[in-house]
């Protein structure tokens, strides 16, 4: 249901429908210091005890911009610095003045509407229905000379200049394992100054150690998940089966009460071949655990003092041999002094090459593991 949704969505600027009888007023009402909209009656849906109607009614009326992301898979209405932003896949909507409220949108018949009431509100208009009195005929004269105004602000070319539709980017997934450390700090100051995100794979012991930097990284955007406590290969891969799922649940816990993220997403010390046999990989499974290898290895570990170049050559390397390919790109780095050398050219090339750096979306999961274990 929600492909459907954002398919009439994607789709809308191409399918606009002007109804017969669609007329609208815009005056300025002095007693409220608002202005007044109105709406003819046939235009209302109501849900719920709320009014909407079609979005473009209202965006033409005050002569808003409509932005629509595929990317966040949302519709922004924009009038000067101020905005709302609906979720098109959740009941909320974000404003410009740092709110998150509950809100929906709607969809019917091709069409999206409005929660009328709660966006007039916001943008300082009063918002009315018009009730069409045929008999009256200095009324009809007026909604008729409204309609022609209208129709000609709504044709087709007005509405391209007031609608744009964010392009969605390829999307590569940096991903730092052995961290935190003495050199998370510059990989975290990098990122913020090139607008990357990442997912970053910790040791147990390690964010305790460094817990102010795990907070930072939470509250800057970039995912963290579990590597383990002891990223020992005998103490997890030999012996209980389940013994990589309790450290990855206690690596979770203490991630918990860290920062406040309730994080399942696993990457296994020395990637998940050829240790994570079926028992080891049902451990994670009956936990609810997810597993991420990576399909670009950066060799950091190997060159990260001894010729850190050769980091960033791997990159380069590496999504020349993926381009093409249906297949997320997920990089695998480490928390180093290497990898924090190169990591500004890294992101400029990524960029130049049209990705778009990205962390982890519990929301989204996809497979990427070495077992092709679709569980994980």
């Amino acid at each position: 249901m929600k492909k459907l949704v954002w398919f009439i969505l994607a789709v809308f600027t191409l399918l606009i429908i002007i109804k017969d009888g669609e007329a609208l007023a815009v005056e300025n009402n002095n007693n409220n210091d608002k202005q007044a909209l109105s709406f003819h009656k046939d235009l209302e849906l109501v849900d719920d005890h709320i009014s909407y109607i079609p979005i473009w009614s209202f965006v033409d009326a005050i002569d808003a911009e409509l932005v629509i992301s595929q990317k966040t898979k949302s519709v922004k209405l924009q009038i000067d610095s101020n905005w709302l932003l609906f979720s098109t896949e959740e009941e909320r909507v974000e404003t410009s003045d740092g709110r998150t409220l509950s809100n929906k949108l709607l969809y019917k018949d091709e069409n999206i509407y409005l929660p009328l009431q709660f966006v007039s509100d916001y943008f300082g208009y009063k918002a009315t229905f018009m009730t069409q009195e045929k008999n009256n005929n200095d009324k009809k004269v007026i909604e008729e000379r409204d309609y022609i105004q209208i129709e000609k602000e709504v044709s087709k070319p007005e509405r391209k200049e007031k609608v744009k539709v964010e392009e969605q980017k390829p999307v590569v997934y940096l991903t730092f394992d052995d961290g935190p450390n003495e050199h998370i700090v510059p990989i975290l100051d990098t990122l913020k100054e090139k607008q990357a995100k990442g997912t970053f794979f910790m040791l147990e012991p390690l964010m305790k150690k460094y817990s102010n930097e795990v907070i930072r990284l939470v509250n800057e955007g970039h995912y963290p998940a579990l590597h383990s406590v002891t990223h020992d290969k005998d103490k997890l891969y030999l012996g209980d089966p389940l013994n990589v799922a309790k450290e990855m649940e206690k690596t979770r816990k203490t991630l918990l009460e860290i920062t406040g993220v309730d994080s399942t997403l696993t990457r296994v010390p020395y990637g998940s071949k050829p240790f994570m046999k079926d028992s080891l990989r049902d451990g994670l499974v009956t936990k609810g655990f997810q597993m991420w290898d990576w399909n670009l290895d950066t060799f950091d570990w190997k060159y990260q003092s001894s010729n850190p170049q050769m980091i960033f050559q791997n990159v380069k390397n590496g999504v020349k041999a993926l381009k093409g390919s249906k297949e997320p790109l997920v990089i695998l780095m480490h928390v180093n002094k290497g990898t924090a050398a190169v990591l500004p050219d890294i992101i400029d090339y990524l960029h130049g090459q049209g990705y778009e750096c990205a962390p982890y979306n519990p929301n989204s999961h996809f497979m990427m593991n070495f077992w092709n274990d679709e569980r994980l």
